[in-house]
């Protein structure tokens, strides 16, 4: 059975949503304790104390990012920055956006 291609575009679709049972049918993830989950820009600022990952440019590879994992110790809403002191004990000031991952509370 082939059909035209106006019959085609206006055959019912939908708009690209599943409908509404579809939705209700897929099963929340909820996150394990002491695993990392990806941060939306909502939740920016982070508490203190939040175990991060935070990405930062490798500037000798100019396409490549290193990740760190660190504690949330200082915040700074102004410059939307957080003072993060990574696993090494270095300390270090991090822009919000680069703290990507934040661990789920243990």
């Amino acid at each position: 059975m082939t059909i035209s291609a106006e019959d085609f575009l206006h055959a019912g679709r939908g708009n690209g949503t599943p409908p509404a049972d579809a939705q209700a049918q897929r099963p929340l993830i909820d996150a394990a304790d002491g695993s990392f989950v990806k941060v939306r820009p909502d939740e920016h600022p982070l508490p203190m104390a939040c175990e991060i990952a935070v990405y930062l440019q490798d500037y000798h590879r100019s396409s490549s990012k290193l990740g760190r994992f660190g504690k949330i110790v200082g915040i700074d809403d102004d410059s939307g920055e957080y003072l993060v002191m990574l696993d090494n004990f270095e300390c270090v000031a991090v822009p919000m956006r680069r703290a990507e991952w934040r661990k789920v509370a243990t």
